[in-house]
């Protein structure tokens, strides 16, 4: 008898609150994704695992999650607070702010992410056409080549030099969030303009089954 295809794997990451954010929006995401993950990506195993927004703790648990799941695709969700649309992330560069502090109150150790990587390394998911699905969507999206100098680049550096040395997944991307708009507050033209809750989880949704479609042209 053969055995059955191997089921694809996809890891999903949301961070917890970090200074200057004492709620996270993904966290939120996450949680409405894993109910819905059935239904919405039928054939597909969807892991979803919460971090603490610290150095520390991404550095041991991405890697863990990794290793433990072998997922073909890594969709990670962090907030960008001062922007209004969904960023998709192409680029993480191998550096990190080493004045600003994490959730556990620590500051990086180095500068560098890996001191003997790349000064940048590309997301594996294709950015032009992931924008354009959300888009399509009417959710309102941007590419990024700037995923900033804290744990949102961090992660996504980590991730990709994972792939890079055939230790991580084939796809991997980041998704930067906006605050949600709230029906129940006025705070201006700037604030209607965000997209609201459910508009970021379906945003959030639509990556995930690009990432999916996406590994299933780079088998591992």
């Amino acid at each position: 008898d053969t055995a059955p295809p191997r089921q694809p794997v996809v890891l999903v990451t949301a961070f917890g609150p970090f200074p200057g954010a004492p709620s996270n929006p993904t966290m939120g995401i996450a949680r409405a994704l894993a109910k819905s993950a059935p239904q919405s990506f039928p054939g597909t195993k969807v892991v979803i695992a919460y971090l603490m927004t610290s150095y520390e703790a991404v550095a041991r648990e991405v890697p863990a999650l990794i290793a433990a799941h072998k997922p073909d695709a890594v969709v990670h969700l962090g907030l960008a607070g001062r922007t209004r649309v969904l960023r998709v992330e192409t680029r993480a560069v191998n550096r990190r702010n080493p004045l600003r502090v994490d959730a556990a109150r620590l500051r990086p150790p180095d500068a560098r992410v890996r001191p003997l990587a790349p000064p940048a390394l590309m997301s594996t998911l294709d950015g032009p056409r992931t924008v354009a699905s959300l888009k399509a969507a009417r959710i309102p999206a941007r590419l990024s080549r700037d995923a900033g100098d804290y744990l949102c680049n961090y992660t996504l550096f980590q991730t990709l030099d994972a792939a890079r040395s055939g230790r991580g997944p084939p796809v991997a991307i980041f998704l930067h969030v906006p605050r949600p708009r709230r029906a129940s507050l006025k705070r201006g033209q700037d604030w209607a303009k965000r997209p609201d809750m459910a508009a970021l989880i379906r945003g959030a949704a639509i990556v995930i089954r690009q990432a999916i479609v996406a590994s299933r042209r780079k088998p591992r």
